[in-house]
């Protein structure tokens, strides 16, 4: 009888580890297919940029900004898609911006890449090149920065940003 109680047990537990490490297998293959899925142009490597890229990227001030399709037609309160071919090499898009200083040289980045320096005013339009990365399948973020005494390493003094999607066709 204790021989089949122990029989018995060991069974019951060699059985209950098999379970456990069959589970954890699962769970890992889920969490790698969803990291897969949540791949968007953010997270990938970023290269150097020339200026640093503000610590605190919360909303600063009252300006605003927006990316333009001029293309496809913008919809106010959507993020833009520009749809473009595999052998695109730079993409010019519009920046839409509102309320910044104009007497303060507004510094864009995409995805916390520097890309250049504009001066923005009151209100107004100004074009700018993506390229590379930027033009990687995903949504990406633009961000435009005054800095105090347009120092980059500096306090923020107003900041905003806007996003923007590609997606790649033939």
């Amino acid at each position: 009888m204790r021989k089949s109680i122990l029989v018995f047990l060991s069974i019951f537990i060699i059985l209950s580890m098999i379970g456990c490490s069959k589970h954890e297998s699962v769970e890992k293959k889920t969490s790698s297919s969803e990291k897969v899925e949540n791949d968007t142009a953010q997270n990938k490597p970023k290269k150097k940029s020339k200026y640093p890229f503000p610590a605190d990227i919360k909303q600063k001030g009252t300006v605003d900004l927006e990316v333009i399709n001029t293309v496809d037609g913008a919809v106010i309160g959507k993020v833009p898609i520009f749809n473009i071919l595999k052998t695109t090499k730079e993409k010019p898009i519009t920046l839409d911006y509102y309320d910044f200083d104009a007497t303060n040289l507004t510094f864009i980045y995409v995805d916390g890449v520097f890309v250049s320096t504009e001066s923005f005013g009151k209100e107004g339009k100004t074009p700018i090149t993506i390229k590379d990365d930027d033009l990687t399948p995903g949504t990406h973020t633009v961000t435009a920065v005054q800095f105090a005494g347009l120092d980059p390493n500096g306090e923020v003094e107003a900041l905003a940003q806007a996003k923007y999607k590609i997606k790649v066709g033939n």
